[in-house]
């Protein structure tokens, strides 16, 4: 039987290895893929899409440091449905923009 200890170190570690796998995939994808892909396939320059993964790279890091300030200062019982909220908006408005 398992101490409530040792548990939440196992799934912790669960936890950090999910993150870790899903950040190495995403950025294989991205450093790997989705350039070789936009240069030959779509056609758009070297410059561009290293333009776009390197502000991908800046908007992310800054998203995560103002998530990680939000989460320091705020409850996850607010903090979580008010940013589901946020990007169910965010995702309905470009599905509902016209084109």
């Amino acid at each position: 039987m398992m101490s409530g200890r040792s548990a939440f170190k196992l799934s912790t570690l669960t936890l950090f290895t999910v993150l870790f796998c899903t950040e190495f995939v995403r950025s294989a994808f991205l450093f790997s893929f989705l350039p070789n892909f936009a240069v030959n396939q779509s056609g758009h320059t070297v410059a561009l899409v290293g333009l776009a993964v390197s502000l991908h790279y800046a908007a992310d890091t800054l998203i995560k440091a103002i998530a990680g300030y939000l989460l320091d200062r705020f409850s996850l019982r607010w903090l979580l449905p008010a940013t589901f909220v946020l990007m169910l908006t965010g995702l309905a408005a470009v599905f509902f923009s016209p084109h």
